[in-house]
C-alpha cells in the first residue's frame, strides 16, 4: 500500500502513537505532533473514533485510547517502536535538520532494501532516511542497500552510536533495525521513519486502520 501524506494509514498510525503517549490528547496538540492544522485533525480523530480505537474523555479534555486501541497498540509494539526521543545524527548521516527514529525487531525481518525505505520516506514528505542495524549493545552498522548481509565493518562514530543506544536502550529485542527519518521539521521526519517502518507491519495489524 502506497503511503501518501494525507489522511491515510500512516497518519492514523502516528496519531494512535500520540494518543498512547498522551492520556488526554486534543486536536490542537495532535495538530502540532502531525504538522497539520487543527481543522485537518478533525477527520482523523473522527475516523479513529468510528474505528473504536479512541474515545472522547470530555469536551475540554480531548480523547484517549479505548481498550481496543490499547490492545491494538500493544500488539503493534511487538514489531515497531516509535521513539519519542529527539536526537540529531548530523549532516554526515542525515540530510535534514530534524531526525526521528523508528525501531524494528530485526529477527522478524528476512531482508530489507534501504532504497525502498528511502523512497517510502520521501513519499511521506521527509527528505529521506538512514538505516542502522544494532546487532548488540555495542555493535552497530550503517546499512548499505540490501540487508542481509551486514557490512564488513561496524560503525565507528562514537557520537552516533551513543545516540542510537539512547533510543534503543529500553528495548528488549536482541537485534534491532533503526530507521532514521530526516526532514526540516520533526513531524515530517517522523512521518518518513514511520512510513518506512510500516512496510514491515503484518497485514493483520494494518487492517484495523483501513476503510
Amino acid at each position: 500500500m502506497s503511503l501518501q501524506s494525507g489522511h491515510s494509514l500512516l497518519e492514523y498510525f502516528i496519531s494512535l502513537h500520540h494518543f498512547a503517549q498522551d492520556q488526554n490528547l486534543g486536536r490542537y496538540r495532535l495538530a502540532e505532533y502531525l504538522g497539520l492544522t487543527k481543522d485537518q485533525t478533525r477527520p482523523i480523530i473522527q475516523y479513529l473514533v468510528d474505528k473504536k480505537l479512541i474515545e472522547k474523555i470530555s469536551q475540554r479534555e480531548g480523547h484517549c485510547l479505548s481498550q481496543l486501541g490499547r490492545e491494538y497498540i500493544s500488539k503493534c509494539q511487538n514489531y515497531i517502536h516509535i521513539s519519542p526521543i529527539h536526537v540529531f545524527f548530523g549532516s554526515d548521516f542525515t540530510v535534514g535538520s530534524k531526525d526521528a527514529v523508528v525501531c524494528l525487531e530485526a529477527t522478524e525481518i528476512e531482508q530489507l532494501n534501504t532504497v525502498v525505505l528511502r523512497d517510502e520516506a520521501l513519499l511521506a514528505g521527509s527528505k529521506g532516511c538512514t538505516v542502522f542495524f544494532q546487532e548488540s549493545k555495542k555493535e552497530i552498522f550503517l546499512l548499505n542497500v540490501i540487508y542481509p548481509p551486514l557490512p564488513s565493518s561496524p560503525l565507528s562514530s562514537r557520537k552516533v552510536k551513543k545516540r542510537i543506544q539512547k533510543v534503543t536502550q529500553d528495548l528488549l529485542w536482541e537485534k534491532i533495525v533503526v530507521i532514521v527519518g530526516t526532514a526540516d521539521t520533526f513531524p515530517l521526519a517522523q512521518k518518513g521513519a514511520v512510513a518506512a517502518g510500516l512496510l514491515f507491519l503484518p497485514g493483520e495489524l494494518k487492517r484495523p486502520l483501513l476503510p
